[in-house]
């Protein structure tokens, strides 16, 4: 028995209309998957984008609240004027009285915590970021009542590597569900330096001990 023969593409016999319309069909289909996928790809990136300035407006908007709230806060009444024939005549200043105004004035209203700096995942700047944070949550208690506006400030002041984590995690974490406990646990496992503690330890142990 002889070898099979090989035909060459000249002797395969052409394609029937048939075939030739089925492979037109699958070309045209391709193409449509492709660009759908472009599609999609676009939708994706502008919903993190807008999620991202939503995030940014969400905090601007808690400050200003806290601005509104500060500017509202009552006045204290005016004290009436007495007529000039009831003005008491001043008396003789004594001692005591020079001791009080030599005294300092203490500032008891608070001295307003100003928003930290944007945070852009350093390592050794993450604690400090969150702790100043709290500090402004805690100043402005009214501005910052939900779990929900903690976390929308805090994201809107993250940046580069920070701001691309935070995008993909509530991508896939629903931030309603969340507490800002949570998220910002999330935030220290991801940036905070796994030997934070240990090494503010040693500094502190050699600073009691002394050069």
């Amino acid at each position: 028995q002889g070898l099979p023969q090989t035909l060459t593409a000249e002797q395969l016999p052409a394609p029937t209309s048939e075939v030739q319309s089925l492979m037109n069909h699958i070309t045209r289909q391709g193409r449509a998957l492709g660009q759908s996928k472009h599609r999609l790809t676009g939708l994706e990136t502008a919903s993190q984008t807008i999620h991202m300035e939503l995030a940014q407006l969400t905090a601007q908007v808690a400050h200003l609240t806290s601005l509104l709230t500060s500017v509202a806060a009552p006045q204290p009444p005016l004290v009436p004027q007495a007529p000039a024939s009831e003005v008491p005549q001043p008396q003789p200043a004594s001692p005591s009285d020079f001791s009080q105004a030599a005294a300092p004035s203490v500032n008891h209203s608070g001295a307003c915590v100003p928003d930290p700096p944007p945070f852009s995942g350093e390592l050794s700047k993450c604690r400090g970021f969150l702790l100043q944070c709290q500090m402004v949550f805690s100043q402005q208690p009214s501005a910052f009542a939900s779990d929900l506006l903690r976390i929308y400030y805090v994201m809107g002041l993250l940046r580069e590597q920070a701001l691309a984590w935070a995008l993909a995690f509530s991508s896939a974490n629903p931030l309603t569900s969340l507490t800002f406990a949570q998220f910002s646990s999330e935030l220290s496992r991801v940036f905070d330096h796994p030997d934070h503690a240990g090494d503010a330890s040693r500094r502190l142990l050699k600073l009691r001990q002394g050069p």
